[in-house]
């Protein structure tokens, strides 16, 4: 990629050598080769990959005709030097003319040639250029005639040198998938050059100021620093391991590579004295293989596939299995992603773990290293320097060293092959590759990284390859026939709530919280409720964030949507909180005191998430880097302030509708087509979808590619929907919004500004800001757009402004507290008061004895808890693990919970009644796993299901009858109910 600085230097050579050549410059060849080929590749950045040269067209044979990912981008026509006759007094100043005036009537039929090959091909921009003057126009005007239109025109290198930036910004490749000649053209076509009015806030960067912490906040800083520095992990890797929140499908995938780790493991133990016992492990292998030994952990972003391979091989493997084991994690966030420097570092880090793993030194001794090429030295000792060997062994070892220094540092592929099988075929251990963090890399370059471990999987014959991987990757690799030529098991692990992620790691710190080194642990503080405070009792403070964060599941999963789920940024949102001056230690230390919440947490919650140490939302605050201010508008071009709401609303609208990962995506072409049919300019369209990519709102199918091409498929992710949510619904986000954000109406603004110092009640004074800003959101967006009255491909979009007029007419409850006025907002984001009815449920475990349970409910991505008297209120006898049930969720102080069973989704013939052996057991988990006879699939069972007596008795080799179904939520067997335990006839062993 050539950046701007860089292609003026290189177009600078160019000028000068074309001066001093002027004169053998004679055809139109000696232009393309000596000027325009070299100012497309060496100055715009164009690789030869991305030029066609004599297409042949309709209407004759373009020039060059150039792309960009896959699609038609530029057409050049050329013309032989001097051909060109720009009819201008200056010709060293670029100028914008209209392309049938009179400065370009010359040029006319030049022009015409490249827009009669670019108009059928969907070519965006066509250039005519004899090398020397480049004139760039758009050759297609939606409902107009192109000629009418203004070109961009150089009537010389000088002019290109002149307004150098403008040329690379119209035709560079970096540009091109921008977009940016869009903005450019759609400027001068519209003389959008800045909007009528400045962009102004109704509370601008003067009036956003850091708040003052009382005393008490400033000294527990360092504490709060430390407490969620330590929750992060990074300083204890025990406490990612240990936290980790485990799911059914975790447990799964836990039983299953076990069994195949020790199942590879076995066929190494395996010793062959006969052809025959050579074919058996020939055919055996053929056969394991089958069952795969490439494993795909496959999950969302956050769903923790690197931990749970890391915890699987230091804590759920058994000990006797994991010594045998050799894990190698590569994480290819240090390589470079170009596909030969990733595959050369694959190969030495590869070699540095192995060495590490085997040689005491951290690398062979010289007897070691003859040990990995023995079969080479008994073959040159008895063949080619055999005589050598008999009259001077030294001599000889000494060229055999060179042999070995030949091999070890020049093919260092084939070294750690030899490392490979000395570790299988030698030492009898297993190698495990763990291959991580590839998502993000090219298609091609995965593809690449993917054979060559493969290969290496083939030449050691005994190795298991673990592929943790996002669902967009596994989607991908499951239509590459790469991918399909070898055989591999595959496990789903979800996203846990983010308040299980809090719950477990606020538990682990608990008693790991220390205060002393954070100065006068014995200094004291009277609250403004007259509670006196040391620091020093503060070292069960862990319960309030646990309060705060774990007991509000709502809470908890804001901060998980705004970050997409990755737990570092949703603890830095939570830090944000919880020292905002907002939401005030002391209140919080009086909550946990009293056992009782004292203050109003939704309506803090989220003024704390908002402003976080100031008085007012400031975007510019490096800790607010997760909360976009959605209702913003582009300084140069006009574009209704609803626009990024608007394409955020469709990109929801086909992510529900979607059958599988790559329907959920839709190309950036239809987004321009969609909202161009309502009003919007192309180029509105790509400064609104450009935001929501760059704020992590949206995210391209491939990560690796994040050009705004039309062919660019994108999806709205978690962050965008909590976004959606909280500008259509939640109050105080809008309010926040509506006194921050740069509006493009300084009347409005101002009048905000006024509503804000206003003497009002609060209530009053919040309603009126809402009303000012929805009827300014209002008026503009239907300035821009023209949305029609019906139909249903814009319903949705109707909906949207419904729920922004709601705003006009929303009120704030409010109540009085200790002589104090508390706001409270209608509802947090749309769903803290909300009642979900008529969803469907997977019942992950039910103990009726305990009188409790939980549901998972995909509809609204929660876990929800069961008691046992609504499981009798709704005229159930029972669940049973696994069950589907149709039901209502509503909220509680300490989560969503199920309300009411409607049906219990369960056909008699989807219920197996088999004999089952146990073959693992979890007690400290509480669960297990038995097989079925006739069956390769091993099911899970709940300790839940037996009594604490029969509990005892359990252990691996105990036969019982029970009910068995397949789980509707991740196709895996399941154990529903036990019939009979023990077995009416019992024996040892497995079956």
């Amino acid at each position: 990629m050539t950046s701007v600085d860089e292609a003026y230097e290189k177009i600078l050579v160019i000028r000068d050598e074309v001066k001093g050549n002027i004169d053998n410059i004679l055809t139109e060849e000696d232009a393309k080769i000596q000027i325009i080929t070299r100012v497309i590749t060496e100055c715009l950045g164009w690789s030869f990959a991305d030029i066609e040269a004599e297409r042949a067209h309709e209407n004759g044979y373009s020039d060059y005709l150039v792309t960009v990912s896959g699609l038609n981008a530029l057409i050049v026509e050329a013309k032989r030097i001097g051909r060109i006759d720009i009819r201008v007094a200056d010709k060293a100043v670029q100028k914008n003319l209209k392309l049938n005036g009179p400065a370009l009537s010359e040029t006319s039929e030049g022009v015409s040639q490249a827009a009669s090959y670019a108009q059928p091909n969907g070519v965006p921009v066509a250039v005519l250029t004899d090398g020397n003057a480049w004139i760039v126009f758009r050759p297609t005007i939606s409902g107009e005639n192109y000629l009418n239109k203004q070109a961009f025109v150089f009537p010389s290198l000088d002019a290109v040198l002149a307004k150098f930036a403008t040329f690379y910004d119209l035709l560079a490749r970096v540009s091109f998938a921008k977009k940016t000649y869009n903005l450019m053209f759609d400027e001068l076509h519209n003389a959008r050059v800045l909007l009528a009015n400045p962009l102004i806030a109704a509370m601008g960067q003067a009036e956003i100021s850091r708040q003052q912490k009382s005393r008490l906040a400033f000294d527990l800083e360092p504490v709060f620093d430390s407490f969620f520095s330590r929750m992060t992990g990074e300083d204890d890797e025990n406490l990612i391991i240990d936290c980790f929140v485990e799911t059914a499908e975790s447990r799964i995938a836990d039983h299953s590579l076990e069994k195949m780790t020790a199942r590879v493991l076995g066929n190494l133990a395996a010793s062959s004295t006969s052809v025959e016992e050579e074919l058996s492990k020939y055919l055996s292998n053929a056969v394991e293989l089958d069952a795969g030994e490439s494993v795909f952990i496959v999950g969302p972003t956050g769903s923790g596939k690197s931990t749970f391979v890391e915890r699987f091989f230091k804590r759920t493997l058994a000990e006797e299995t994991r010594s045998k084991c050799i894990p190698v994690r590569l994480n290819f966030l240090e390589a470079s992603g170009s596909i030969e420097p990733t595959l050369s570092w694959t190969t030495e880090s590869l070699i540095q773990y192995f060495e590490t793993a085997l040689y005491e030194n951290g690398h062979p001794s010289w007897d070691e290293l003859r040990g990995l090429y023995f079969t080479d030295y008994k073959r040159q000792s008895e063949g080619v320097h055999a005589k050598l060997y008999s009259r001077d062994k030294a001599t000889f070892q000494e060229k055999f060293s060179d042999f070995m220094a030949e091999r070890v540092e020049k093919d260092r592929e084939g070294y750690l092959k030899r490392l490979l099988s000395d570790i299988v075929h030698n030492r009898k251990k297993l190698p495990v590759i763990v291959v991580d963090n590839t998502d993000e890399f090219p298609p091609e370059t995965k593809e690449a990284v993917f054979q060559y471990i493969q290969s290496l999987r083939v030449h050691s014959k005994h190795c298991i390859l673990i592929f943790p991987i996002t669902d967009k990757s596994a989607w991908s690799f499951n239509k590459s026939d790469i991918y399909s030529i070898y055989q591999s098991k595959s496990f789903f692990l979800p996203t846990p709530p983010p308040r299980e992620v809090f719950r477990r790691r606020i538990e682990y710190l608990k008693d790991k919280v220390s205060t002393a080194d954070h100065g006068e642990t014995g200094r004291r503080y009277l609250t403004d409720r007259n509670i006196s405070v040391s620091i020093k009792d503060l070292d069960g403070f862990a319960d309030v964030l646990e309060d705060a964060f774990v007991g509000d599941v709502y809470a908890a999963k804001i901060l998980g949507e705004l970050s997409n789920y990755n737990i570092r940024r949703t603890l830095r949102l939570a830090r944000r909180v919880i020292t905002s001056p907002v939401f005030q230690i002391e209140d919080l230390i009086v909550a946990f005191a009293s056992g009782t919440a004292t203050f109003n947490r939704h309506a803090k919650f989220m003024n704390a998430l908002l402003k976080g140490d100031y008085n007012f939302f400031n975007q510019n605050d490096d800790d607010a880097s997760e909360i976009m201010p959605i209702f913003s508008v582009d300084r140069k071009f006009k574009q209704s302030p609803l626009l990024q709401l608007r394409i955020l609303t469709l990109l929801e609208s086909t992510f529900n509708g979607a059958r599988n990962v790559e329907e959920r995506h839709i190309s950036v072409g239809s987004i321009s087509d969609y909202f161009q049919g309502i009003g919007c300019t192309e180029a509105s369209i790509d400064v609104a979808v450009g935001r929501l990519i760059n704020s992590n709102l949206v995210e391209p199918f491939d990560p690796s590619n994040r050009e705004l091409v039309n062919s660019q498929r994108l999806a709205i992710n978690y962050s965008g929907r909590i976004h959606l949510r909280l500008a259509m619904n939640n109050q105080v986000f809008f309010e926040q919004m509506a006194l921050t954000t740069e509006i493009a109406d300084s009347d409005v603004a101002r009048m905000i500004t006024a509503a804000h110092h206003s003497k009002q009640p609060i209530f009053e004074k919040f309603a009126s800001i809402r009303t000012l800003f929805a009827e300014y959101l209002l008026d503009l967006d239907e300035r821009e757009i023209s949305m029609p009255p019906e139909g249903v491909a814009y319903e949705l979009q109707r909906q949207l402004t419904e729920s922004i007029r709601g705003f006009l007419t929303a009120t704030t409850v409010t109540t009085n507290s200790g002589g104090k006025q508390i706001e409270y907002p209608n509802n947090l984001a749309g769903e803290v008061t909300a009642t979900h009815t008529g969803v469907l449920g997977t019942v992950d475990f039910f103990d009726s004895q305990r009188g409790f349970g939980f549901v998972d409910v995909p509809e609204i991505g929660e876990r929800c808890f069961l008691r046992l008297d609504v499981v009798s209120s709704s005229g159930i006898d029972t669940l049973r693990d696994g069950d589907d049930i149709l039901c209502d969720v509503g909220p509680s102080a300490k989560g969503p919970q199920i309300t009411s069973i409607h049906d219990v989704q369960i056909k008699p013939e989807e219920v197996n009644f088999v004999d089952c052996t146990v073959v693992r057991l979890v007690p400290d988990r509480y669960y297990g796993f038995v097989s079925i006879f006739g069956r390769k699939e091993d099911a899970l069972f709940h300790f839940s299901l037996l009594s604490e007596e029969q509990i005892g008795q359990l252990e691996v080799g105990s036969r019982f009858k029970a009910e068995v179904r397949t789980n509707s939520k991740n196709g895996r067997q399941q154990v529903r109910k036990i019939e009979q335990f023990p077995a009416s006839e019992r024996r040892t062993g497995q079956s």
